[in-house]
């Protein structure tokens, strides 16, 4: 639901209906015996590419199964390397800029009952290095994460290309489009409002 709206802000901002938004997958899903990886420690980590279009005719509905769809096909192949798809599409590199697509969303679930939990609470953790938290891979991207009652949004995005308040009116946007999207899942898409009504 959240990533089909984010499909929708993205195509409404850009005025563009082919949209293209990377996705995490988990990266643990090899073909080999679970026992060959379960000592290996570190992210494995998969980048999925996942292409909609965002058609105005189609009802948010219509959209959502649509990207149900492609999404569920997409993590069927997730072992399928993003860098062996980049060098099979044969693009041009640009070390500035992501060859495939600018913009990433990710959903995360809160695991209360983790086992990783009991083992970090007997590590001793210190700080390595003094990461810049502003530092964004992408254009923009959104992370969600769920808890048992409430969904945290966290924006990034580059400053080379995006002011604070700017990013702080698509976080406006994102809300009354969801809140447009609440009042009528059948209203085509190109109905669907995200300016606040002063706006």
């Amino acid at each position: 639901l959240l990533f089909s709206a984010y499909n929708i802000l993205l195509s409404k901002l850009s005025k563009q209906e082919d949209i293209v938004v990377g996705v995490p997958s988990s990266g643990r899903n090899y073909m080999v015996s679970s026992h060959a990886i379960e000592q290996i420690i570190g992210m494995f980590v998969n980048t999925l590419a996942i292409r909609n279009s965002v058609i105005d005719d189609f009802t948010f509905s219509q959209f959502l199964e649509e990207v149900k769809r492609k999404s569920a096909l997409t993590f069927e192949h997730e072992q399928y390397q993003y860098e062996d798809l980049v060098d099979a599409l044969d693009l041009s590199r640009d070390t500035s800029r992501n060859p495939l697509f600018d913009t990433m969303f990710s959903f995360f679930k809160e695991d209360e009952g983790s086992q990783g939990a009991e083992l970090l609470s007997e590590l001793n953790i210190s700080s390595f290095t003094n990461l810049d938290e502003e530092l964004s891979m992408f254009d923009i991207s959104m992370d969600v994460k769920e808890t048992s009652d409430r969904l945290f949004f966290t924006i990034k995005y580059s400053s080379d290309l995006f002011v604070e308040e700017t990013v702080e009116r698509f976080v406006i946007y994102f809300k009354e489009l969801i809140l447009s999207i609440l009042e009528n899942q059948n209203a085509p898409i190109g109905s669907l409002t995200m300016l606040p009504e002063l706006e």
